[in-house]
This record gives structure tokens, C-alpha cells and sequence, in this order.
């Protein structure tokens, strides 16, 4: 037989046991795990409806630990944080080489007398790699309270001997601990 010998009803008949023929190899080799993963979908679409997180005992418990470990890390005595501060602050930046400007920007930073939270700015002046790994650095010194801002700054130098300046201004802020 040659293709133009075999009938229609042939054809039509081989093309009918090809397509079973795919169906039935690709059932063990897609479909049936695209059906198991949407079965699965539909059960945990099921179980987020029924229990909301929020409410959840074990989530609660777990995110008050959390929170007390972060109020204990970032609740500092005011007065011994200023004086630490600095001289943690300062070390971190020799060792990183990096240069600190001790004449901070106050003005915007005073909180109320009965604000529960403390603020220092400090800004330091080198290259981007040093002063991203003295960020790096600062958020997991233990004393210097957390960081709430970060922002870099470069100045343009006139002349073409200087070089650019590149600054990086640093907010920190603590909670009050005045025992």
C-alpha cells in the first residue's frame, strides 16, 4: 500500500488511534500532574479561607517573640547612647576607611521631650563599596539603635584635579530606656 492508495477511512481511522496513542502517553508525563497540582490549589485555596493568619495562636506567639527580641535589641539609656554612639560609629568608620563629618544636621532631627524615640544623623564621606559595607556594618553593631534612613550624595568637584566627593547620611533612631 502507498500513501495515495490508503482510503479516507483509513486515514481517519489511524489518525483516531495516533491521538488516543498521545493522550495516553501524555497523561503519565504532564497531565496528570498539572490535575494532582490543581487539586492540590483548590485545597490549600480552601484551608487559607478557613484559618486567617492574623488569628493563628502559634503565628501570634511567634510575632510577639519577634517583636520583644527587637524591642530589647533597639531600647537604649539616652544618655549612655549618645556617648556610644559616636565611638562606635567612629570605629566602624576607620576600620572601613572611611572619613566621618562630626558636624551633623540637628535641626530636623529633635523629637518632642516626650517622644519615646531618639534620633542622630551622621554622614561619612569615601567610595560606594566602603561606605555600603560600613552600612552593612553599622546595622549589626549592637548599641547604635537601627537604621531609619540611608541616602548618598555626590559632590562635583570644579576642577578636574579633586575629585568627586561622594557622602553618604546616615539617620539612626533608638527607643528611650530612662529608668
Amino acid at each position: 500500500m502507498r500513501g495515495a492508495e490508503i482510503s479516507y477511512k483509513i486515514r481517519n481511522r489511524l489518525l483516531l488511534i495516533a491521538w488516543v496513542l498521545i493522550l495516553l502517553l501524555s497523561w503519565p508525563l504532564a497531565l496528570k500532574k498539572t490535575w494532582e497540582e490543581i487539586d492540590l490549589h483548590k485545597v490549600l485555596k480552601g484551608k487559607g479561607e478557613e484559618t486567617l493568619l492574623s488569628y493563628n495562636p502559634n503565628h501570634l506567639k511567634e510575632k510577639e517573640e519577634v517583636l520583644g527580641r527587637l524591642l530589647i535589641r533597639y531600647t537604649l539609656d539616652s544618655a549612655e547612647w549618645k556617648n556610644e554612639f559616636w565611638m562606635k560609629v567612629s570605629g566602624a568608620a576607620s576600620r572601613s576607611r572611611v572619613s566621618v563629618n562630626y558636624n551633623p544636621d540637628v535641626r530636623s532631627l529633635t523629637p518632642a521631650a516626650d517622644s519615646a524615640m531618639m534620633n542622630q544623623r551622621i554622614s561619612f564621606e569615601g567610595d560606594y563599596r566602603n561606605l555600603v559595607l560600613l552600612m552593612d556594618t553599622l546595622e549589626k553593631t549592637q548599641g547604635v539603635g537601627f537604621l531609619r534612613s540611608a541616602s548618598f550624595k555626590k559632590v562635583k568637584s570644579r576642577s578636574a584635579e579633586v575629585e568627586d566627593k561622594l557622602y553618604l547620611n546616615l539617620v539612626f533612631g533608638a527607643l528611650k530606656n530612662d529608668n
